[in-house]
């Protein structure tokens, strides 16, 4: 972790802190997008997060039923992020 040089940290309450790779490399390429989202989430919260999907989805333009290998680099990107949104 990075530490200040000087002065004091302050994080707004509600506000959370997420990390995007650079370089993150997909196993599975193959997969839908919704697949590579939701992979990582129990059943019960499944349905929640497709929802969360959906939205933060259709923001950045982006299908997810478009296989990954299909994405475009800057949509590749686009798809990182989306998974660091919805896994808050």
């Amino acid at each position: 972790a990075y530490e200040a040089d000087k002065g004091e940290k302050y994080l707004k309450p509600g506000i959370n802190i997420g990390y995007l790779p650079q370089d993150f490399k997909i196993l599975d390429p193959n997969k839908t997008v919704y697949e590579f989202l939701l992979q990582d989430f129990t059943v019960d919260l499944i349905e929640n997060k497709k929802y969360l999907a959906d939205i933060v989805l259709e923001k950045l333009k982006i299908s997810g039923d478009k296989l990954i290998i299909k994405l475009s680099g800057g949509k590749y990107r686009r798809m990182l992020l989306a998974k660091s949104i919805i896994y808050e």
